[in-house]
């Protein structure tokens, strides 16, 4: 999410005329020029915060805010949770940890969240074999943003 963050921040940089140096690590399509003008229109003053605030903000926490408007996300102990017990997962997994740190599965949910609300109607998930337990938290994931659907249906495949 840091690197999601930083990318977005470096895409609105440019989109605001500013020179700055290409990242070493960051994401390269052109959906992320377009998720920086929407940051940009919701946040006028981004770029005249402090680099960590404003990469904070472009870490796109809209994901978080869908899972809790549809009562599938929630604050506990200091961290934001995926209520993936409600969908069959043996526990409820961590999104955002009590340092403020977001686990891989935040990402990967936020990533699918994108493409779905970008109209893609079908996401290909490439598993490798110790990934098995990994798809029906995903699969859960996306049924919690509202896309429903099994194994190839969903385009996970293993």
């Amino acid at each position: 999410m840091l690197i999601l963050g930083g990318s977005i921040l470096y895409r609105a940089k440019q989109l605001a005329g500013q020179d700055v140096a290409e990242p070493e690590n960051y994401y390269k399509g052109s959906y992320i020029t377009d998720i920086a003008r929407e940051v940009m229109d919701l946040n006028p003053g981004l770029l005249d915060m402090d680099e960590t605030e404003a990469t904070e903000i472009c870490r796109v926490d809209e994901t978080f805010a869908d899972l809790t408007a549809s009562g599938m996300g929630y604050e506990a102990d200091g961290a934001y949770w995926f209520k993936s017990t409600e969908l069959g997962d043996d526990k409820d997994r961590v999104l955002r940890k009590s340092n403020g740190d977001t686990t891989y599965f935040a990402s990967d949910i936020a990533y699918h969240d994108n493409k779905f609300k970008r109209g893609f109607d079908l996401v290909v998930d490439i598993w490798g074999a110790d990934h098995h337990g990994y798809i029906p938290r995903m699969m859960a994931a996306c049924e919690a943003l509202g896309k429903k659907g099994e194994g190839a249906d969903m385009g996970m495949f293993f």
